[in-house]
């Protein structure tokens, strides 16, 4: 040991004794501190380096759900052909697809597929299959057996672990997470549009006109039934609304805009037909189906838009289309 003690050092002195890979990462800014900047990555072995593409794939598989509603079985089929080259339509856009296959309630071994997907989702199927190799049949997102929870599990104990921390990386709260409820979260803030940030309005409102071009592209396809539950969503939800405006109009706050007058005379009317119903307890509930009755024509005149929402039958008339220039579009909404 002593003899070759010399020729260890100066390798050591020449070569350095840290891990090879990324012992030269380049700075980024932490998250939580943009002007703070910090190491891409600490030196890594080649095992902590296999175990990080492995989180990167976690974290490509989340936004691919988080963004398409793609089912756990659908996100195992993701192979090296799941990807085509992006389509120029018509307007200069492109179309990304994901192509994969669906297995629930169809023949077995499934059927294949396209997803109609914004561009972050493509971009994360993209890398998921650049760090899982290019070979075909390789195992979809670098695991044999796939679990959605527990991918996300592992990537979660990073996020909240030392190297998330030395990032800055929102800490990430406890508690499971599956794909059936990153569908059902999804389907229901596309329905929804929950208040909250405009962009992310914004980005809500992209992710359903993605979402409806992939039902157009294949109307029978697993969009079409993810589309089918936004649907349902947001017919709950303009009912929702429409009872919450009824109360206010009850309480004395009143509707504005150009179709106010109308909307007020279609409440004034419902609430002298409600006025028949005679009192009395076993009349609540007839009373609330009777009000939901009475709300459903108008309800479904309820268009939610990105930053309000607001009534109308006739597009013409609608002075939020007028003022974003679509007024002339039968179809259009807010």
């Amino acid at each position: 040991m002593e003899l070759i003690k010399p020729a260890v050092a100066r390798v050591a002195e020449k070569v350095g004794t840290v891990y090879e890979h990324g012992a030269r990462a380049e700075l980024i800014p932490r998250c939580d501190e943009p002007s703070v900047p910090v190491p891409r990555t600490l030196p890594l072995q080649e095992m902590e380096l296999r175990t990080l593409a492995r989180i990167v794939q976690a974290a490509c598989m989340v936004v691919v759900a988080a963004l398409s509603g793609m089912r756990a079985s659908e996100l195992a089929e993701i192979g090296s052909a799941s990807c085509p080259p992006p389509a120029h339509i018509s307007g200069g856009r492109v179309r990304y697809r994901i192509a994969s296959k669906v297995i629930k309630k169809r023949r077995w071994g499934g059927e294949p597929d396209e997803w109609v997907v914004l561009e972050e989702a493509y971009q994360a199927a993209e890398l998921n299959l650049r760090l899982g190799g290019e070979r075909i049949d390789k195992a979809p997102f670098g695991t044999t057996s796939f679990s959605f929870a527990d991918l996300f599990e592992k990537f979660k104990t990073f996020v909240n672990g030392p190297e998330g921390r030395r990032l800055g990386l929102p800490h990430l709260p406890p508690g499971p997470v599956t794909s059936r409820g990153v569908r059902r979260t999804l389907a229901i803030a596309v329905a929804y549009r929950p208040g909250g940030l405009l962009a992310a309005k914004v980005q809500l409102k992209q992710v359903h006109a993605a979402t409806t071009e992939g039902y157009a592209h294949r109307p029978g396809g697993a969009q079409g039934l993810f589309m089918a539950e936004v649907a349902e969503l947001e017919r709950d939800r303009r009912m929702q609304l429409a009872k919450v405006a009824w109360h206010d109009f009850k309480e004395g706050r009143m509707p504005s805009g150009p179709g106010a007058p109308t909307l007020i005379a279609a409440f004034e009317h419902i609430d002298a037909q409600l006025a028949q119903t005679p009192p009395g307890p076993a009349h609540v509930l007839d009373a609330d189906q009777q009000l939901i009755n009475l709300l459903r024509p108008h309800a479904e005149r309820l268009h939610l838009g990105v930053a309000n929402y607001c009534w109308f039958r006739d597009p013409a008339k609608a002075l939020c289309l007028r003022l974003a220039g679509t007024a002339s579009a039968p179809t259009a909404s807010p």
